[in-house]
């Protein structure tokens, strides 16, 4: 979106695609290195990691900015560069290919659906039978208890009305 600056309380349905689409992550080691970075730059970025999946050639995650500095081009930047560094030191390749996809999501939107969306791409994809078995997901979504899950909406609405 041009004029919006990807700053403060939002949340954002991101996607990074590997170079050329390899399937780097089918790597379990390096991907859960992988899922450690990327835990680490969303707490220094001040982003609630809701739901990731890092599939072979690709991760999505669901990301709320958690405070009026939290920049989604800061994180992207951060994660790109935290998760890249190590994968040239190791093979001397391109990690990500350039730029990203985002969605900003609007405040009736509903988190728990696109976490479930998010969590659910292994399955569709058929690397697991179930979101509990793919050991390259996770989050807050994947963490709760369904009694839990749905009350992270109405911490977004009352956050985006302020």
């Amino acid at each position: 979106m041009p004029s919006f600056e990807y700053e403060g309380s939002y949340a954002y349905h991101v996607i990074l695609t590997t170079q050329d689409r390899m399937p780097i992550f089918a790597d379990l080691a390096f991907g859960k290195r992988c899922v450690s970075h990327l835990k680490s730059v969303s707490e220094k970025t001040l982003f609630r990691l809701l739901a990731y999946s890092f599939m072979p050639d690709h991760v999505h995650m669901l990301v709320f900015g958690s405070g009026d500095s939290s920049n989604l081009l800061t994180f992207v930047q951060r994660i790109k560069q935290v998760t890249s560094y190590e994968f040239k030191q190791a093979t001397g390749h391109r990690l990500w290919q350039q730029s990203f996809y985002d969605r900003t999501l609007r405040v009736e939107e509903d988190l728990g659906e696109v976490a479930r969306y998010v969590l659910g791409n292994p399955v569709r994809a058929g690397l697991a039978g179930s979101d509990a078995e793919y050991p390259l997901s996770g989050g807050e979504y994947f963490e709760a208890d369904e009694a839990k899950a749905p009350s992270l909406l109405p911490i977004y609405q009352g956050e985006a009305n302020a």
